[in-house]
């Protein structure tokens, strides 16, 4: 196992350093609510879900701090992720970048579980990679939908 207990530091820097890279600094403050409530909130509800009542995975010396098995950094992680994924969601936006924004925020949770896999972080129960891209890629579309819905997304271009 490469840096126990790590995952969660290293996966926050990362989607910190995304978010200071990606998004300016006003609209970091004015996404910060969103990101909380659906980044830090959908993260922690979907690893009670998943793993604590359903039991598809585990995390294994994956994060520093635990609260009822819940892996802190890692499910904070995605308070940066949402906001990096809500200002690629212009104002105006075409369908097909919603669509491959989607694809490529599912994709990177399959990377990032498919890496805590290979190193023994993470253990699949009755789980796999594919069901992990399909969850990731239906809460990233409910999360565009749920922009759109508050005008955050104002035009969708054909």
């Amino acid at each position: 196992m490469i840096f126990p207990d790590m995952a969660g530091v290293i996966l926050v820097a990362m989607a910190t350093f995304a978010m200071i890279y990606f998004v300016p600094k006003e609209k970091i403050y004015r996404h910060l609510p969103f990101g909380l409530s659906f980044g830090l909130g959908i993260a922690i509800i979907l690893v009670i879900l998943m793993q604590n009542v359903f039991g598809f995975w585990r995390f294994a010396n994956a994060d520093i701090l635990h609260i009822y098995n819940i892996p802190l950094l890692i499910s904070a992680a995605w308070i940066p992720t949402v906001i990096v994924y809500a200002h690629f969601l212009a104002k105006r936006v075409s369908f097909t970048r919603i669509l491959i924004l989607i694809g490529l925020f599912a994709m990177a949770s399959v990377v990032i579980h498919y890496l805590l896999l290979a190193n023994q972080m993470l253990i699949y129960e009755n789980w796999n990679l594919f069901l992990t891209f399909s969850i990731a890629g239906s809460i990233h579309l409910a999360i565009a939908v749920y922009l759109y819905m508050i005008g955050h997304i104002k035009e969708v271009k054909g």
